[in-house]
């Protein structure tokens, strides 16, 4: 069977300020499975923008219909495909229904769109079950798989055994797209099982 070990180019080591664990976390997973979901660098920026965003749902209590006016002012910049992927990716990480009504009219949906929202959602919720907003980011997401399996080593100080085990409840998206079953580890941990 194949095994494929990656490491993550995409984000520096440096850039891990707690408030963007999420979004550190996420892009390294984005650069790790590149083989996977063969998506483009600019939609590592779109990964980006979504997590942004996943953090502007979170930081309100509930999220109205006047915090949902403004993050759809947010993504204003952006075309239809990209606000439609940031969107998706954002509200489904919060564990929200993504909201479809600011999609301007005629706009068709696209295989291209649905699956980089698809792929660009389970990695940023994978990412805050891992490292949620104020936790350390890792310091790398290192991914080797099989056909049946993909293993992923998150590498971090600040990234334990339970926080991982917490995480679990958020991989069947990626399981999903990925074809594969998921485990998770610290490096820590493989480190003292080899």
């Amino acid at each position: 069977m194949p095994t494929t070990r990656t490491r993550p180019t995409l984000v520096p080591n440096d850039a891990t300020s707690p408030s963007q664990s999420t979004a550190m976390t996420a892009l390294y997973l984005f650069d790790a499975l590149g083989a996977l979901h063969a998506l483009g660098v600019d939609d590592a920026e779109l990964l980006r923008r979504a997590a942004s965003g996943l953090r502007f749902i979170r930081s309100t209590s509930t999220f109205t219909e006047a915090d949902d006016a403004l993050f759809q002012v947010a993504l204003a910049d952006l075309s239809d495909r990209d606000a439609f992927v940031v969107e998706t990716a954002a509200r489904y990480a919060a564990d929200l229904v993504p909201n479809f009504s600011g999609i301007r009219a005629g706009t068709a949906p696209s295989r291209s769109r649905d699956r980089a929202a698809l792929w660009l959602a389970a990695m940023l919720r994978l990412a805050d079950g891992v490292c949620p907003s104020g936790a350390a980011a890792a310091r790398g997401v290192y991914a080797t798989w099989t056909d049946e399996m993909l293993y992923l080593e998150f590498d971090g100080p600040g990234i334990t055994g339970d926080q991982l085990a917490r995480a679990t409840g958020r991989v069947t998206a990626l399981e999903a797209l990925a074809g594969r079953r998921i485990m998770l580890a610290d490096s820590d941990t493989r480190r003292g099982a080899a």
